[in-house]
């Protein structure tokens, strides 16, 4: 696979049209795909198409003097399709800096609840993340679940549903 790879860059690198580019994109389809499936975003044809123009984009990045395959080079590339998912899965666009201090806030939560057996308060939050209580109320705020429309009203199950409206 490499070999016949490496041959299909050199081909569109001699000449770089289109077509030749869409010949390597499409051999480092097995490089894609596991991407696509390891941030598990198989069922969504957004952000396989997304995957595929990044790797369109890696391989007119791709310097071979720098020592590191096509398909290295391309797999590293494709990290960016997480940031991706995470841009496209909110209603609502919150900061990306403010999803990943989310994220590891909840985790430190997580952590003090397998240590206590229970959650933590917010000054207990405050002291294992070293995070100030201001900011977690600030985080909790911006990142927010959103509602879905069958949240409202009566379920399937003619239960009332809890209200999200605040």
């Amino acid at each position: 696979m490499e070999d016949d790879i490496d041959t299909l860059y050199e081909t569109w690198r001699a000449s770089p049209t289109p077509d030749n580019l869409h010949k390597v994109v499409t051999r480092l389809e097995p490089v894609t795909r596991y991407a696509v499936r390891a941030n598990g975003v198989s069922d969504n044809p957004l952000l396989r198409q997304e995957a595929r123009l990044i790797a369109a984009k890696a391989v007119r990045s791709y310097d071979p003097a720098v020592g590191v395959r096509l398909t290295t080079w391309t797999g590293s590339q494709l990290r960016q399709l997480a940031r991706e998912k995470r841009k496209r899965s909110n209603a609502v666009q919150v900061p990306e800096r403010a999803q990943l201090e989310m994220y590891a806030l909840k985790r430190v939560e997580a952590e003090f609840m397998d240590k206590h057996g229970r959650e933590p308060d917010v000054l207990e939050l405050s002291d294992a993340a070293a995070v100030p209580v201001e900011k977690i109320a600030k985080l909790r705020r911006s990142t927010r679940p959103q509602a879905s429309a069958a949240s409202f009203g009566e379920n399937a199950a003619g239960v009332e549903a809890p209200p999200f409206s605040d």
